[in-house]
């Protein structure tokens, strides 16, 4: 899906080792909507994105020893809104991530 305003692939950043980093977006309604992350191997890292209200929609958290920290959730929304997008740090060091979205 698009997002309501573009959001380009952001330049790394780095989330603490058991630390949460939160992003709200808005996506439109009926369109497929995509969410990735890629991490530096460093820990495993988990993704889960929320609805207005707070219901998970979509998530990425199963580790592979091949993937664990290389991500995507994919849902459509049902309106146009606001989507609390989650990455999780399940590690005990700090990991450096890329974030995409469409």
């Amino acid at each position: 899906a698009e997002l309501v305003t573009s959001r380009p692939v952001q330049p790394e950043e780095r989330i603490a080792g058991m630390s949460v980093r939160s992003y709200v977006e808005q996506f439109k309604e009926n369109e497929r909507a995509l969410v990735m992350a890629s991490g530096n191997s460093s820990t495993c890292l988990a993704v889960y994105v929320f609805d207005a209200r707070g219901n998970c929609v979509a998530k990425d958290d199963l580790s592979f020893r091949e993937s664990s920290d290389d991500l995507a959730a994919e849902w459509v929304p049902p309106i146009t809104g606001s989507y609390s997008v989650e990455v999780r740090n399940g590690g005990s060091v700090p990991n450096v991530y890329q974030l995409g979205m469409r």
